[in-house]
Order: structure tokens, then C-alpha cells, then sequence
């Protein structure tokens, strides 16, 4: 186990880890208890520290007595050890590495000679536990040592599994071989083995505020916490798988952000020599489609909120293959290593093999002076002066109440021509696409507050020419009900450039600012994040974009938007269920839609948004009265009750819909709507939004 544990240490560079034990101790509480069949197994927690290490014999010794202490407490279990860990960090703990070893059984061996009688020899074993990635056994059998792993390996890939197998076979051989490498000292015994592969660190630089905060995130120690600051996007189409990986491998190898790890004991970051290609591939394609979509459905939304192992470089691609050449791909990175424009364009690497402009090895961060900062600081402190306050929106709860939430999205599409139309009004008066896009976001906001007052995130990211990293920060800015709204987007967009003049002072030290001055947490709830100028894929691409979920702590709200690659502006709004209602976010992006038609029509200068916040209103409620028909019609199909479901655009498959269903449901929504669908157009719709905008597009058809 001593062994074992050196290797697995020295391949993590963990100074310490947990390490699972179980025990199979007959507590002699009655008679002939040795003889007794059943169940007498038990998990210990065992500490591994590796940071008191002369040699071998010594960690091993330190080990046994580690090992008999933690004995002495066997009546209070693992799995309440894990439990309270788990209470304790605000996020279930595991301990997937399991150490099992049976060499001193009674007689000696695994199976007496009568089993081998009978049975003939044992030549393959393989054993499976939940939240296990990799159990080790160690046992006697037919007077040898047989070690056997089993390894899950979507958890734990063979590249990187297979050459710690090699490792500590190697070592424990060479040990016996040469029993003065026990007691020789670990430097020297490093350089006698130079095949053993250590994630050997380069690089390694302090986390900056940002990312610190990131950690803190993902505790529960402040509200809104509990997550990782994290983007998931999903993908889907044709795919040579073999190309795939290869591709991949080629970027974890230039890209260093591919191969850079968090150390959240020692808050640094370091970049591993070590090529590690986090890539799982799940083969379903001998399932039913039906099954498939329900393992699909149940994997992504475990996948897209699950915090990442920092023992690993903080980012996945899981790929499913459906048939010979249909994947689906669910790509999730952490914001520890890379922002949003990086993984953007990282994408358009890996799915067409457009090298991105930025691979330079090192980064060249702008140098902040402490004269810099003081005079930012200064900027700052003027500038928010007046009374900024958590948005009084029709929160769920009091923010400050909510430790942790889950997180949706629903997004709103604005075709190509009419964000042309909408660019080219901006430009008459002065304005950026992302200023105009932003004043007409923060003016629907502000008009649902009780005291049409804003104050937001607004996600920067200085130019710079260095490989990928994350290196952004935010700035805030403020907004009042707008009486003048071209004059309100004029003076936002002022008010922003001059913020881009004063990053010395943003982010985390903004917000330690506010907090400091209000006592009031989390202070920027709401969040408006550009990415106008995120690379996307291009439209003949086999592989398109469908599907994505943006979560970071202490933020309710993440209004997001982007270009497609056809040119068309998309809405993505990211937010704490816990925190804000699906409604209040269907409604927001209702107005948005109305609001954008509104604009188009009379003008910036000649519309009032609050004219036709009333007549706006009432398409909403018109709206969701439709909302509520179409979910009923599937609910009396389906035999559930309004209360079995949470939202509106909860998936028809989380339901239980089957193809079977659809031609009933059809003719209801046909009746009812007096329209004439087909059931394979109601297929395609995945929940009930989709329904809504397949009977809007089919009526207004009619209509023409």
C-alpha cells in the first residue's frame, strides 16, 4: 500500500490526498464468527502525506501508523467521515481510489487447494463499486502475488492509468530485486527510474483575485455559491472519430492552457509537460433512439452543473456516438484556465482545424503600477458614489438566503436582416452594436424593478497577444429608467469606454469595494456579458452548436449575447433557478423580441419603450396563456398533473413523451389551434417553447 501510495502521490503531485480503504474485520462478538458468511465490510478514509518523505521504508512507516490509528476508530465509518466532508465543504466528497489487499489470509492464500480442485485456476476478475474510478488489489494466489485494477475508464483514460500500472509494478520488482532502493533516498530514486512518468510542473504562478474568487465560488460561503465558474456548450453531427482524437491530442500538446493546473492548496497554477487528453467516448449506438436520448438527457444535466476534480487540467469533451459517423459532444471547460472568447475559438480548432491566431507560449499580462491602481481605485470610488443596491427584481427569495442553486438557460433569436437593420440605426446615432444591444437590455430590466434603478457586470477582456488563458476581469456600470433613450445608450457607451481606461481597479476588487461600503452580498447579481466578437463556427460545418449553460457563483443573471455564424444575434440568459423565475425570464425575452420589433418600426428616436411596455405586457400574457394550453394538452396525453413540472420549457422526454403519444397530441394542438401539423413536425420539439414558436411560424404561413 506504501508503494502504491508513493506512486499514485508522485503522479498527482498531491502532498496529501484521501486514499479508500476497506476492512473485512469479524468483530469476535459471538461464536465461531470466523466461519460466519456474510457482509462484515467497512470503508476507512485513509490520509496520505506525502510531504514528510525521506525514503521509502520511512513513508511506509509513517503509513502504518496513520493506518493503526485510523483503525482505532473503525466504529466510525467511512462513509460517515465522507458524509461529514461532504457537510463541510458544501459539495459531496469523494474517494474514488480504492486499496484493497488480502496477502496475510489464513492460509495464505485466496482460495485453498480444494477451490482449484474443482474449480481449475482463477484467470479473470474484474469488479465494479459505485463512485469508484479505480480499485487496487493485492492478493496471494497460487503462491503468487496477483495485483489486479480495475479501472473505470471514462473516469481515469488508459493513457494516463497505464503508465502508473507500468510504474508501480516496475518499482515493486526493482524493490525486490534490490532491497537498498527501500531505504535510498527519494531523489536518487527518482533518477533510477527515469520511465516513471511525473506530472512534471513548470510555470507555476500565484491565482490572481479572480481566480481565487473562483475558488471561493465553489463553496457555499457565500450566496449564490457552491459552483464552479464554468461554460458547458453541446454539440452535434458528423464526426471521423479517429481524426477527433488526434486532433485533440495535437492541441492539449501546443496549447498550455490544455495542460494547466489549479493547486488550490498552494492558490498557484502551474503548466504539466504531461500530454493528458481528457476525452470520454460513450458508445450508444446499439440502443433505441428513445433510450438514448433518456441517457443523454440524464448524463447533461448531471454534466453540465458537476464541479470539476482539480487533480485533472479543469476541462472535458465527452463524446456520444449515436451511429457510424452521428456524435453528440458535450464540451465543458473551467473559467480557471480559459474565458469565453478562448473557448470559442479553441472550438473552431477542434471541429475544423482552423488553428486559432493566438498559440504563443507565454503570456505577457499588462503591468499594473501600484500608481495605476491608486488612481483607479480613486476613479472607482467617485464613480460609484451613488446608492448601488442589489436590483430590486421579483426575486424567488431574498438573494442573500439562497446558498446554492441550480442553473437553466433560454435564449431568443434575432434573424440576420433585422440585426442589420437594427446595427444600422445604432450607427446614425454614434453607437456600437454591443452598446445599443446593451442599453435596450439594461432599459427592459430596469423597467421591472420597483425603483427602475440598475446596477451590473460587465465582463472585459484587455487585448492581449499571448497563448489562451483567462485573463479577464469586469467593470460596473449603472442605468436609470431611460426618459431619452438614445441619449441614456450615448452616455452608457461614454461611461463604459472610460471604465476600459481605469481595469487597474475592476473585478474582485470592485466588488470587495461595494460589499465593504453596502454590507449587502452578492453585490452584482446581474451580469451582461459581449461576445460579439467570440468566433463561431461556420455554417457548412458537419458539427453545429445547439446547446450551452454559462454558471458563476454569486451571479443570478447572465445575459449573454453572440453572433451565429449566419449573422443572426442570439439571447442566451443563464440563471439561478433558486433565484429568479422561468417566467420572469420568458417574459424578459418576450419584451426584448417586441421591444427590438418596436425599435425597427419607429426608430430609436421616434419609439418610447414605456408606450409599449403595456401593449408588450399584454402580448406576454397572451403568451403564456398559449404556453399554459399547449402544456395542458401535454400533461392530459402524458397523465401527469401541472405540478409534475417545473417550467415551460422542461423537455418532453424528462415527461416521458413517446412517439406513440404524438398523433392524439396532435390532433388535439390541431383542433385546438386550428392549424394542421404533422406528428413528425411535433417530433422535433423538444419542450414547449418549441411547440409555441412551430405553431406562431405555421399560423403566420396561414396567414399569407
Amino acid at each position: 500500500m506504501g508503494i502504491f501510495a508513493y506512486c499514485l502521490g508522485t503522479k498527482t503531485q498531491d502532498p496529501s490526498y484521501r486514499l479508500n480503504v476497506p476492512t473485512f474485520w469479524r468483530e469476535p462478538v459471538m461464536q465461531d464468527i470466523e466461519v460466519t458468511i456474510g457482509d462484515f465490510a467497512n470503508v476507512s478514509i485513509l490520509n496520505i502525506d506525502m510531504s514528510i518523505t525521506e525514503n521509502l521504508a520511512q513513508f511506509c512507516k509513517n503509513l502504518a501508523k496513520t493506518w493503526i490509528e485510523t483503525l482505532g476508530h473503525y466504529q466510525y465509518s467511512g462513509v460517515q467521515v465522507m458524509r461529514d466532508l461532504s457537510r463541510y465543504h458544501g459539495t459531496a466528497q469523494t474517494a474514488p481510489i480504492v486499496f484493497t489487499a488480502a496477502v496475510d489470509l489464513t492460509g495464505g492464500e485466496l482460495f485453498s487447494k480444494r477451490v482449484h480442485q474443482i474449480f481449475g485456476q482463477m484467470n479473470w476478475t474484474i469488479s465494479q463499486g459505485p463512485q469508484v474510478a479505480l480499485d487496487v488489489q493485492v492478493v496471494n494466489v497460487a503462491n503468487e502475488l496477483l495485483i489486479n485494477w480495475d479501472i473505470r475508464l471514462d473516469a481515469l483514460p488508459e493513457s494516463w492509468i497505464n503508465p502508473l500500472f507500468e510504474n508501480y509494478i516496475d518499482l515493486l520488482k526493482k524493490i525486490a530485486s534490490s532491497p537498498d532502493i527501500f531505504t535510498q533516498d527519494l531523489q536518487s530514486l527518482s533518477f533510477k527510474f527515469p520511465n516513471q512518468l511525473i506530472n512534471k510542473r513548470h510555470s507555476e504562478t500565484p491565482l490572481n483575485d479572480l481566480q481565487k474568487a473562483y475558488l471561493l465560488g465553489r463553496t457555499t460561503a457565500f450566496p449564490l455559491g457552491g459552483i464552479a465558474m464554468q461554460e458547458y456548450r453541446e454539440y452535434e453531427g458528423i464526426l471521423d472519430l479517429e481524426k477527433f482524437k488526434l486532433q485533440l491530442t495535437d492541441m492539449v500538446s501546443h496549447h498550455p492552457s490544455l495542460r494547466t493546473y489549479i493547486d488550490e492548496k498552494k492558490l498557484s497554477q502551474y503548466i504539466s509537460d504531461e500530454i493528458v487528453v481528457n476525452l470520454n467516448i460513450i458508445d450508444l449506438i446499439n440502443f433505441e433512439k428513445t433510450i438514448a436520448n433518456e441517457h443523454l438527457s440524464s448524463f447533461r444535466d448531471q454534466y453540465r452543473q458537476t464541479l470539476f476534480d482539480l487533480n485533472q487540467s479543469p476541462w472535458d469533451v465527452t463524446v456520444f456516438k449515436l451511429s457510424d459517423n452521428q456524435f453528440k459532444i458535450f464540451v465543458r471547460f473551467d473559467a480557471q484556465i480559459l474565458d469565453g472568447r478562448a473557448i470559442a475559438s479553441l472550438m473552431i480548432e477542434l471541429f475544423s482545424a482552423q488553428i486559432p491566431t493566438q498559440t504563443s507560449q507565454d503570456s505577457k499580462p499588462n503591468t499594473i503600477t501600484a500608481q495605476n491602481r491608486t488612481n483607479d481605485q480613486k476613479y472607482w470610488q467617485n464613480k460609484l458614489t451613488n446608492n448601488v443596491h442589489i436590483p430590486k427584481l421579483p426575486w424567488c427569495k431574498p438573494l442573500d438566503n439562497i446558498a446554492t442553486s441550480l442553473y437553466r438557460r433560454q435564449s431568443l433569436h434575432i434573424n440576420c436582416e433585422k440585426f442589420k437593420q437594427l446595427s444600422k440605426l445604432g450607427a446614425c446615432k454614434g453607437l456600437f452594436k454591443n452598446s445599443l444591444i446593451m442599453a435596450l437590455v439594461l432599459e427592459i430590466l430596469s423597467q421591472r424593478t420597483t425603483d427602475q434603478t440598475l446596477a451590473v457586470g460587465i465582463p472585459v477582456l484587455p487585448l492581449y497577444d499571448s497563448a489562451f488563458s483567462n485573463q479577464s476581469t469586469f467593470i460596473v456600470t449603472t442605468w436609470q429608467q431611460a426618459t431619452d433613450f438614445v441619449q441614456h445608450a450615448q452616455q452608457l457607451q461614454k461611461n463604459v469606454l472610460e471604465s476600459l481606461q481605469h481595469l487597474a481597479f475592476s473585478g474582485v476588487d470592485l466588488s470587495r469595494m461595494l460589499f465593504e461600503k453596502y454590507k449587502s452580498s452578492p453585490v452584482l447579481p446581474i451580469v451582461i456579458t459581449n461576445g460579439l466578437s467570440w468566433p463561431s463556427l461556420p455554417e457548412s460545418n458537419p458539427i453545429k452548436h445547439i446547446d450551452g449553460l454559462t454558471q458563476t457563483p454569486q451571479v443570478a443573471i447572465d445575459v449573454r449575447f453572440k453572433l451565429q455564424n449566419d449573422g443572426a444575434l442570439i439571447f442566451d440568459i443563464d440563471y439561478a433557478q433558486a433565484a429568479i423565475s422561468d417566467q420572469f425570464i420568458a417574459d424578459f425575452l418576450l419584451q426584448l423580441e417586441k421591444s427590438i420589433e418596436q425599435l425597427l418600426k419607429f426608430g430609436l428616436e421616434n419609439v418610447d419603450l414605456k408606450l409599449h411596455f403595456e401593449n408588450n405586457q399584454n402580448q406576454i400574457n397572451q403568451a403564456n396563456i398559449q404556453r399554459d394550453q399547449i402544456l395542458k394538452i401535454y400533461l392530459n396525453h402524458l397523465n401527469l398533473q401541472p405540478s409534475d413540472v417545473s417550467h415551460h420549457d422542461m423537455q418532453f422526454s424528462h415527461m416521458g413523451l413517446r412517439p406513440s403519444h404524438l398523433k392524439m397530441i396532435t390532433k388535439q394542438i390541431n383542433e385546438t389551434f386550428e392549424i394542421s401539423l404533422t406528428p413528425l413536425q411535433l417530433i422535433h420539439c423538444q419542450n414547449v417553447v418549441a411547440v409555441e414558436k412551430l405553431i406562431s411560424t405555421h399560423t403566420t404561413q396561414s396567414i399569407h
